[in-house]
């Protein structure tokens, strides 16, 4: 390898190869990536052929921009990031990680690769590659909402594609009903990405963004109609909030014919707009207002009760807030903090008006009270399933409680394990039926959602979403 890895610092982990007419062809990929001469990209996947009647070596790079073509990948039909882009997690690049390779013994054309970015099939000997993706996407995925008046339409937000409509067929299977915009492309500077979205009761859908990658400027809150081919409009964040930092929570509603919503910015606090100003919001009890010392995780939890109208906020690194005047004024109901970035997720059950259920990474808590005490209110530990933690957990239609179990010692289970509980957290049973399929979706495991008509789906903050049907 060393006419390839010329500093050697390069750890090549996989090899697999044939004899074609005396001559050794062999496919190698190492764990890091490298570069050599000819290229400035990193090379994760190489092809060597070493000559019977020569002394010399030979090699291409299968995952370099230059030697293939990158095909398309569903559902936009749109090209594979190319192994130049090292903070990418695809065929190639410095953060490709751990390549497997198998070369098919019954036809060598044929070549399988699995990494840190996925499964890839080559069926023309390297030159170009499918990535092995049925229904949604392999992107980035920070968070989703869920549109409340359509059960197959939600909407998420990520890095390198800002914001995804997903509507008519949930499974992601219909390209014609996914559709990528730009929420951020009338504003100048560098790319946004987004770590927060939500629709408001109307459906109107809004996206808080930030400069690209997880950079605490650039901030600014778009909105849009339900459609996916509405435009974009600004509510004048970007100018209004001083700085422009990141929106790492958004949470929205109609008051009368009038608007709002409220944004947590990170490092700066929490703001409203009024459908017109900005302002910052109040704190009641003299602690710090959600965002104010800065985030944890992707992003900041924000939800409402549609029975009371109360407004909750997840400030991992202070706890749970509630607003009872859609915004303006924020007290403290639970201090609990967590540390464990999977968790830190909110639910109010449906059927208990004021019932708030929380994850940690200590557990599931039911606070039964949270929308009525004045001041900290008391929180109920539910389900020794949970003791390793918990991440996501959503109502769904049927009122049945599901929630992700994170891996711990017993009681808790040995992988990361979806559960649902049909008697309000008394008993819980594995929904993947002992497969550990949750585990199986990338970490960190997070946000859970579940539409009117039964539709759950997952984002992990990382580069994974996932979907299923809750019957019933």
């Amino acid at each position: 390898m060393d006419a390839i890895d010329t500093s050697g610092t390069s750890i090549w982990v996989a090899l697999d190869g044939y004899e074609d007419s005396g001559d050794h062809q062999i496919i190698a990929g190492c764990s890091g990536g490298t570069k050599y001469a000819q290229h400035a990209n990193h090379t994760n996947v190489v092809k060597l052929t070493l000559r019977a009647a020569a002394t010399s070596v030979s090699y291409s790079d299968l995952t370099g921009a230059h030697e293939i073509t990158l095909t398309k990948f569903p559902p936009f039909g749109t090209s594979w990031w190319h192994a130049g882009a090292a903070w990418q997690l695809w065929l190639g690049g410095s953060n490709s990680v751990n390549p497997h390779i198998l070369i098919d013994p019954h036809n060598r054309q044929n070549i399988y690769i699995g990494n840190g970015g996925g499964f890839f099939r080559s069926q023309d000997g390297g030159k170009t590659w499918q990535l092995a993706v049925n229904g949604m996407a392999v992107i980035a995925m920070n968070s989703f909402a869920i549109d409340p008046n359509d059960g197959t339409h939600f909407v998420s937000c990520g890095n390198d594609y800002t914001s995804i409509d997903v509507s008519v067929d949930p499974t992601g299977n219909s390209p014609h009903h996914i559709v990528a915009t730009s929420p951020g492309a009338s504003l100048s500077g560098h790319h946004r990405e987004s770590h927060a979205v939500c629709f408001d009761q109307d459906s109107t859908v809004y996206v808080g963004l930030n400069t690209a990658y997880s950079k605490n400027a650039g901030g600014a809150v778009m909105y849009r109609a339900s459609a996916a081919s509405s435009a974009w409009h600004s509510t004048g964040y970007d100018k209004q909030v001083k700085g422009g930092p990141a929106v790492t929570g958004l949470v929205a509603g109609r008051v009368g014919k009038g608007r709002f919503v409220v944004a947590v910015a990170e490092g700066s606090g929490t703001y409203r707009w009024d459908g017109v100003h900005w302002a910052i919001c109040k704190e009641a009890d003299g602690k710090p207002l959600p965002g104010s010392k800065g985030t944890l995780g992707q992003m900041t939890p924000m939800i409402a009760e549609k029975a009371t109208g109360d407004l909750y906020c997840y400030d991992r690194l202070h706890g749970v807030y509630r607003s009872a005047d859609t915004g303006k004024n924020w007290s403290q109901i639970w201090p609990k903090a967590t540390a464990d970035k999977r968790t830190g997720w909110l639910a109010v059950n449906p059927a208990v008006p004021g019932e708030l259920w929380v994850s940690t990474d200590r557990g599931l808590y039911k606070l039964p009270k949270a929308g009525s005490t004045r001041g900290t209110v008391s929180a109920i530990a539910v389900g020794r399933v949970f003791s390793g933690g918990a991440a996501g957990i959503a109502f769904a239609p049927s009122r049945a409680l599901f929630a992700i179990a994170l891996p711990g010692a017993a009681p808790a289970p040995p992988v990361t394990t979806l559960y649902v509980s049909r008697d309000g957290g008394k008993t819980w049973t594995d929904w993947c039926g002992g497969d550990g399929s949750v585990g199986s979706y990338g970490q960190p495991a997070g946000q859970l959602g579940i539409s009117s008509e039964g539709w759950l789906w997952g984002a992990t903050g990382e580069h994974f979403g996932y979907w299923d049907r809750i019957p019933g």
